[in-house]
């Protein structure tokens, strides 16, 4: 289950789900064969958190090596954006 869009109550920022938080699981549980849907409490579209894109300009998660193998390999990533219901 990926969390919605928000705003954070601490900093007024907006959040979303951490990208290592899906990747690092999706890719254990995909090794052991088990197939996977994604969810979120709302549906509809799904921003990741900036901050845990490998790619994001503060190098805050510039080492988390699965998630950017999982950006830059998946065909399907892009439909965590509208994740089922």
């Amino acid at each position: 289950m990926l969390a919605n869009p928000a705003i954070s109550t601490t900093t007024g920022w907006p959040t979303g789900f951490w990208w290592s938080e899906l990747t690092h699981p999706y890719l254990a549980f995909e090794v052991v064969g088990y197939q996977m849907e994604i969810f979120s409490p709302r549906g509809g579209a799904c921003e990741a958190d900036a901050m845990s894109d490998p790619n994001d300009p503060t190098k805050y998660s510039n080492s988390d090596l699965i998630t950017q193998g999982f950006l830059h390999t998946r065909s399907s990533w892009r439909s965590f954006r509208t994740p089922n219901r």
